[in-house]
């Protein structure tokens, strides 16, 4: 099995019913995707069909607060705000899907089109350099 891809596509498909876990107004949201770089890192990834941006403002606000959070515990993280326009019947590959937006360092920055896979490369080629600087340092 190639990692990275779904294992059991029929379980995919159950839906959670999160319903009875409301608290005021908060109930659970999501995060599509999510990669742990080497104990550095986090890169959080949202995808939405055909969206310039976030439509959820709990969401929004749920994952810049993650991010955010990751910074003041001194582990740098980027959060990808992506978009795709895949029919509902074909697999979204999460590596095309564009970034319209991107928040670091407290705050969103355009995307300017690059895809996911782009960025996950170029903040993983950031870590890659600070995980070399603290090993140089000791």
């Amino acid at each position: 099995m190639t990692r990275g891809t779904i294992r059991n596509k029929k379980q995919r498909l159950q839906i959670i019913d999160m319903s009875k876990l409301r608290y005021g107004n908060m109930t659970p949201t999501d995060l599509d995707a999510m990669i742990e770089y080497k104990n550095a890192g986090f890169v959080l990834i949202e995808v939405k069909f055909n969206s310039e941006f976030y439509t959820l403002k709990g969401q929004k606000l749920a994952h810049e607060r993650m991010v955010d959070a990751l910074w003041i515990a001194k582990k740098p993280a980027v959060l990808l705000f992506a978009s795709h326009n895949t029919p509902l019947n074909s697999e979204v590959k999460l590596d095309t899907c564009t970034v319209k937006w991107f928040r670091y360092t407290g705050r969103w920055r355009k995307g300017n089109n690059a895809t996911v896979k782009q960025m996950v490369d170029s903040f993983i080629e950031h870590l890659d350099k600070l995980i070399e600087a603290r090993q140089s340092m000791n």
